[in-house]
């Protein structure tokens, strides 16, 4: 089948992390895969669902529709139980205001875990990604996992773009955070993306095909 003949997936995100993993999704699926700024397009889809799956599906319900071609999106946040109230995962990205760079936000977070101490340290992550075609929405997944503790500090390490978080979060059994560690080290504390290949290729493959 020539490039001409297959379908657009769209990775709808501009966030370069996010476009990473995503494609890691896709690789090999007989479709022309695209990303917003190749095919020109913005989009501002409200994130008012009550979770992160709602968000997602509702991010490739928009952005399918605006490209007229399939989205796959995903959506994911920070899970802290030791913040009880003062945190909510849907707000990860957000917490610490519109104008916070990546920098900022892990020094917002640094700050507001400054008083806890041991498993009130906790933190996982939970994601979803969603798969819908011109308006409709076609399916979801959402994962919890990696189970590791907020650093203290931030480490010489360079933020990874797209995804700050990556530079706190800590596993101990690994003696690492999230940036430093391998594929197969992310795998083996159950980490979210390390484990939706598999999940969500057979249903890609069932659609986008």
């Amino acid at each position: 089948m020539s490039s001409q003949e297959r379908a657009t997936l769209l990775i709808a995100t501009t966030n370069p992390a996010k476009q990473a993993r995503l494609r890691e999704l896709v690789e090999g699926l007989p479709a022309a895969v695209r990303t917003p700024d190749e095919l020109g397009l913005r989009l501002d889809v409200a994130e008012d669902g009550g979770t992160h799956q709602e968000n997602a599906l509702l991010k490739a319900v928009g952005w399918s529709r605006h490209a007229r071609c399939f989205a796959l999106v995903s959506d994911g946040g920070l899970l802290l139980p030791g913040l009880g109230a003062r945190w909510d995962s849907l707000r990860t990205q957000r917490f610490a205001g519109p104008d916070a760079d990546d920098r900022g936000r892990a020094a917002a977070l640094l700050a507001l875990t400054s008083g806890l101490e041991g498993e009130a340290r906790r933190a996982s992550w939970v994601e979803a990604v969603a798969l819908a075609v011109n308006g409709t929405p076609l399916a979801a997944w959402e994962l919890r996992g990696g189970d590791g503790v907020i650093a203290t500090s931030l480490g010489a390490a360079a933020i990874e773009r797209g995804f700050w978080v990556a530079s706190l979060w800590s596993f101990p059994s690994l003696g690492k955070t999230y940036r430093e560690a391998s594929r197969s080290e992310l795998a083996r504390v159950g980490e979210p993306w390390s484990r939706f290949k598999a999940l969500v290729r057979a249903g890609l493959f069932r659609y986008v095909s």
